[in-house]
């Protein structure tokens, strides 16, 4: 059977040989001579779940609950099992899982394979560091245990490894204790940029939930300006269950509006703030805050059947004023316009093809055009430049020898995982643009 994949920016689509298998022995009796990609809820922004030439198998399945232990906590669930239903779940019981990517349909397995991170990764860290334990299932190895300490290099390869390892069947996470039901979030003013990073760099301790949204419209000084969404947990309400959201489906036909364009970010970003700036402090329920798109399914639609391209740039600490100036300067003599902007602060070690390490993560969603796509052409030497890197998960368009300039340690991931499958069973549209 084959069906149309669309990546959730549109950036990327193409016919695939897929197949959605519901049972161990299906799984296991797949093709072990054609190659194969591994899709969960198949969102991801750039491709890592299908790709020419490779049979996708699709896990959303496998979503059983194998084993729960509210004492450690820690729970070992089916990969395929979305954040949403893992969620409702664990909030009764009074824990969670502290890092969440922005919608309920992300199945944990891609969480781990893309090393996603959440609201606040200064104080959370990445996904993969609440996993214990992974079993992977290859049909040149088997059925494979991997922890750091048994199969360490493995582990270390299956995590951020966009899928390339084999199949996460399972896996057991680690949790937290819920610190409250709701959140009181404030949004804290900022005039700049700059400001935020300031900002961001002193209150970095005192939050539970920390990141901005600025406006990169607004020229001159007031580039930036915005404000930053601020959060403590609080438990004076019960907790509610999840509502009613609607699923996302790149690949489905329908009308999409070209709403968000170079033309109307400006007219966008200033009735958004100025609806916002009415709300300066507001308590909202838990769901709310892990996943704030699963309200706005027309967000990613608005910007038509082109679609979109999202950039998220690690900035380290140092290299920021230098980095900050040379953008925004590309930013003013460029015919784009970034449509939405935010700021998260973050520390780590990165590794690998990991976006991890210490500085300032920098999101910025753009029109699908010729002139954006111009514009990041020349965003990455900036970034290069400046020892910055760019997310691998998020950026469609991003070529194989700029996440060779930026993430030092990238051939000899593509060297670890040759060793491991000589064969390179596992491929992806996101790991053959990358040249992994």
């Amino acid at each position: 059977m084959s069906r149309l994949f669309v990546s959730l920016d549109r950036h990327t689509s193409l016919q695939a040989s897929w197949c959605q298998p519901d049972r161990y022995r299906d799984l296991f009796d797949l093709s072990r001579s054609g190659p194969l990609a591994v899709a969960g809820a198949a969102v991801s922004y750039a491709a890592a779940g299908f790709g020419a030439q490779a049979e996708t198998i699709q896990m959303t399945a496998f979503r059983r609950i194998l084993a729960f232990d509210p004492q450690t906590p820690s729970i070992t669930l089916e990969a395929g099992i979305s954040l949403g239903s893992l969620f409702d779940f664990l909030t009764p019981r009074g824990l969670y899982l502290p890092v969440q990517p922005g919608h309920p349909q992300i199945t944990i397995g891609g969480c781990i394979a893309a090393a996603v991170h959440g609201k606040n990764q200064y104080a959370e860290g990445l996904f993969t560091h609440w996993v214990e334990q992974i079993q992977l299932w290859h049909p040149d190895h088997g059925m494979m245990t991997l922890d750091r300490q048994s199969e360490a290099e493995l582990f270390s390869l299956t995590c951020g490894g966009f899928g390339t390892t084999g199949i996460i069947v399972a896996a057991t996470l680690r949790l937290a204790v819920l610190p409250g039901t709701e959140l009181v979030v404030e949004k804290i003013p900022v005039d700049s940029f700059d400001e935020t990073v300031a900002r961001l760099d002193a209150l970095k301790d005192q939050y539970d939930l920390l990141y901005s949204w600025n406006d990169m419209t607004r020229g001159g000084a007031a580039q930036g300006k915005g404000w930053i969404v601020a959060g403590r947990y609080s438990s004076e309400a019960q907790a509610k269950p999840s509502p009613v959201w609607a699923p996302l489906d790149p690949a489905r036909k329908r009308w999409r509006p070209k709403i968000f364009s170079a033309a109307s970010a400006a007219i966008i970003n200033r009735t958004y703030a100025a609806l916002e700036t009415r709300k300066p402090r507001q308590t909202l329920p838990l769901f709310e805050v892990f996943y704030p798109v699963a309200s706005k399914p027309f967000y990613f639609d608005w910007y038509g059947q082109g679609g979109f391209i999202e950039q998220q740039i690690l900035v380290p600490t140092l290299a920021w004023t230098s980095w900050s100036e040379q953008t925004r300067r590309l930013l003013q003599t460029s015919d784009t316009a970034i449509t939405l902007a935010s700021i998260k602060a973050f520390r780590g070690i990165q590794s690998l093809l990991a976006y991890d390490g210490n500085g300032f993560s920098v999101s910025f969603d753009l029109p699908n055009s010729p002139q954006t796509l111009a514009f990041l052409d020349r965003l990455d030497s900036i970034n290069s430049s400046h020892g910055a890197i760019t997310n691998l998960i998020k950026d469609s368009r991003l070529s194989a020898e700029t996440c060779r300039r930026q993430y030092p340690q990238a051939q000899e991931f593509t060297d670890r995982l040759q060793r491991y499958d000589p064969s390179r069973r596992f491929r992806n549209a996101l790991t053959a643009r990358l040249k992994l």
